[in-house]
């Protein structure tokens, strides 16, 4: 049904991104056209994820939260923060360098995210 709205035929390459982030949400200011690339940029989280912030990891070697970002297919290491809240704030900085309005934006009291990309809660671990 999106792809309708916005005119978009099969086998043109493009995707529908809805920016809000819910894919039953088909209004027409919601959706927009987007590239494979720049829809993935903007997906939420896994649900393996357990820093609660998207590029975010914990890099056991290290001692330390890692963050990176992947950017046309390639890898691009932020660095190794103290805390996960520094990483993701790392994170936020190059998603919007790279990704303008397509970077994906933490929701949820402070700047944690509070949802998985299957819309259910963050595991607790």
């Amino acid at each position: 049904m999106h792809r309708e709205i916005l005119g978009l035929s099969l086998g043109d390459g493009m995707e529908t991104d809805h920016r809000n982030g819910d894919g039953l949400d088909n209004r027409r200011d919601n959706l927009r056209v987007a590239t494979h690339a720049q829809n993935q940029a903007n997906g939420s989280l896994w649900r393996s994820n357990r820093s609660g912030f998207k590029g975010v990891g914990w890099h056991k070697q290290g001692g330390k939260w890692r963050a990176q970002i992947k950017v046309g297919g390639l890898g691009v290491w932020l660095g190794l923060f103290d805390t996960k809240e520094q990483a993701g704030e790392a994170y936020r900085r190059a998603a919007e360098r790279y990704f303008g309005n397509f970077a994906f934006h933490q929701r949820g009291a402070g700047a944690v995210g509070v949802g998985c990309r299957d819309g259910s809660p963050l595991p607790r671990y």
